[in-house]
């Protein structure tokens, strides 16, 4: 196994890289790159040290290697791998989404699957096999590209205009296959040792020229590295954006510029169906899923510390709304938690292989994409709602205080650091933390990778030196003219962002027609949109319409809402609490009005002659 020198000392192979238009020398020494290399060179110093043997390593018969190459046989030997992938992701707080335990999951899935492969050419299956025990025993750190660029998206690879524009064979001979045009997304492939390529997306008959799966060293002779920005470039100081400044691992295209691939680097070749089968008949595409889970999960228990810990610096965990949102992050993180434990628990064998459950992965899959969506959200409002349970799950966070660790570089192990205060403390390796955190950070924390790559500054987010027990936190915390400034900043963003409604004098509303029947309302009730637009999947928008009840009609049940509400009451009538056959309730006159906060419940409603109501609904903040 290596070490952090021996992997930055293997990095300075003369690969081709380019950024903002010119070549790259040294990745380790570049502006741009030199924080990323030294992050993934403190995982391989971590995963060799001695007295993490037990944790990170495993026996192969002919020496120990690192457990992201292990092939667990027994649901015991999954959670102890488990648990060394957590350790790992627990140094980056689960932001580095492409370290080096991702791709060697991929691999190891494959490997695992080595008689899909035998059955479509032992040669190809030969490969694989070896390549597999190479990679593990020379500890390497591949990345991947597994996307086509993206061009005219009503064509396929084959029907574009130029045909290598998509990576493809353009020879083949005794000696192996010939590579021209480029793929996508070579994420970490800046400071990684070799490169995984293939492709998951489905492909069609007459595609075979891009049907592949190889593996070459990233020196390749042809090979070139086009990078996008680099956030760690812009990030500064890592005291004033530590995630972003050490975590950006970056993304780049790579271009094979007629690459020669040597056969016994060559895993498939011209088979379209093979292409999907590595993944889906094989335990590749759960083993390497169920990696990205694990770290979610340390990722999401950073998150619930830091919103904690924020919290608790500004004096506001007593607050009802607080607490509920605290409880809610700690019951999410708990969900994705339990679906990691369910996905083991429920584990098949595969041949000799324990293998997650597949279904209950996907699952999780879709419903963690639908929670960073919602923790983006949540990040953004206030919410008003009050739920007790999760505000009892709230008042169970508490940071660790004088307790926690005074360094901890070992595993997130849940018996020592169960609480999300602790987490927060033992991913940034600090005894006490100075946290500064504006309203828009963990936003911009989570658009980072999981919203698909989203530039994330993280300026908003300080966190401070370490600092002895009992050390005046202000002290390590920036002058609050500054906060201030920032504050206003953020304020003026948030008054400036544009009003959906269009510029409007006075003139005359056709009343006769654009009448329509709002959805969940009887029929006889309709609204006018006379100004802007509510997008209440996204929370955003203004509108302001006319609602009009038919004589005698009523609703039956309350209605809420996110999104304020003001209603004046044109003309006619309205009855408001009525119950569900539309009696009782109290009798209203024009001239009323009503502002009510998102999730206030009101109504049923009633009209006995028939009402008029001018509505004005927005988001909150406006």
């Amino acid at each position: 196994m290596r070490g952090a020198k021996e992997y930055l000392s293997g990095l300075k192979d003369g690969r081709t890289i380019y950024i903002n238009g010119a070549s790259v020398g040294d990745v380790t020494t570049h502006h741009a790159f030199r924080n990323l290399a030294s992050s993934m060179a403190g995982l391989f110093d971590f995963a060799n040290a001695p007295a993490n043997a037990e944790l990170m390593t495993f026996d192969t018969g002919a020496g120990r290697a690192n457990r992201i190459w292990q092939l667990p046989t027994s649901y015991a030997e999954l959670v102890t791998r488990r648990k060394a992938l957590e350790a790992w992701a627990s140094l980056h707080a689960g932001f580095m989404g492409r370290a080096p335990d991702h791709v060697a999951s991929c691999i190891s899935g494959l490997y695992m699957g080595l008689d899909v492969f035998k059955a479509y050419d032992p040669a190809r299956a030969g490969a694989l096999e070896s390549y597999y025990r190479y990679a593990r025993d020379k500890d390497l750190y591949l990345t991947y590209v597994i996307i086509n660029p993206q061009a005219d998206r009503s064509k396929g690879a084959a029907e574009q205009a130029d045909p290598f524009l998509t990576a493809g064979v353009v020879d083949r001979d005794a000696e192996g296959i010939t590579i021209r045009g480029a793929k996508m997304l070579a994420t970490g492939g800046v400071v990684a040792d070799e490169v995984f390529v293939t492709t998951i997306q489905p492909m069609r008959p007459g595609e075979e020229r891009y049907a592949m799966s190889f593996a070459i060293p990233m020196n390749t002779k042809g090979l070139k590295m086009l990078s996008r920005k680099s956030y760690e470039d812009a990030a500064g100081a890592v005291f004033d954006n530590p995630l972003s400044s050490r975590f950006d691992e970056n993304n780049s295209v790579l271009y094979f510029d007629d690459v020669k691939v040597p056969w016994d680097r060559v895993f498939i070749e011209g088979n379209v169906e093979m292409c999907q089968k590595q993944f889906h008949a094989t335990p590749c595409h759960v083993y390497q899923n169920y990696q990205a889970m694990v770290r979610l999960s340390v990722k999401l228990k950073f998150l619930t510390g830091l919103a904690h810990r924020t919290a608790d610096m500004n004096g506001v965990t007593q607050f009802p709304q607080v607490r509920e949102m605290l409880g809610q992050l700690a019951a999410e993180t708990g969900m994705v938690n339990a679906l990691v434990a369910a996905m083991e628990a429920k584990g098949a064998q595969v041949g000799p292989y324990f293998i997650p459950d597949r279904h209950t992965l996907y699952s999780a899959q879709v419903l963690t994409q639908q929670l960073l969506r919602a923790r983006h959200q949540h990040a953004s409002r206030a919410r008003w709602r009050r739920h007790d349970h999760a505000a009892f799950v709230g008042c169970g966070l508490r940071q660790s205080g004088d307790r926690g660790p005074h360094r901890q570089d070992s595993a997130v192990a849940e018996s020592q650091l169960a609480r999300p205060g602790e987490i927060l403390q033992a991913c940034l390796g600090c005894r006490r933390l100075g946290v500064r955190l504006a309203p828009s950070a963990i936003r911009d924390v989570l658009r980072r990778r999981d919203l698909r790559h989203e530039r994330s500054f993280l300026s908003d987010l300080r966190l401070g030196q370490r600092q002895p027990a009992g050390a005046d936190h202000a002290r390590f915390l920036r002058p609050q003219r500054r906060l201030d400034r920032q504050q206003s900043r953020l304020i003026r963003r948030r008054q400036s962002m544009p009003v959906n409604k269009k510029h409007d004098e006075f003139h005359t509303l056709d009343m006769t027609t654009g009448w329509e029947v709002p959805a969940g309302y009887p029929a006889g009730i309709q609204q006018k949109i006379i100004a802007g637009g509510l997008d209440e999947e996204n929370r955003r928008g203004t509108r302001t319409r006319l609602l009009r009840f038919a004589p005698g009609v009523y609703t039956t049940a309350p209605f809420s809402h996110e999104y304020w509400e003001e209603v004046y009451l044109v003309s006619g009538d309205l009855i408001v609490g009525n119950d569900a056959k539309g009696e009782g309730g109290k009798s209203f006159p024009p001239n009323t009005y009503a502002c009510r906060p998102p999730h206030a419940p009101h109504g049923p409603f009633k009209s006995v002659n028939g009402c008029l109501l001018l509505e004005i609904h927005y988001f909150d903040p406006v």
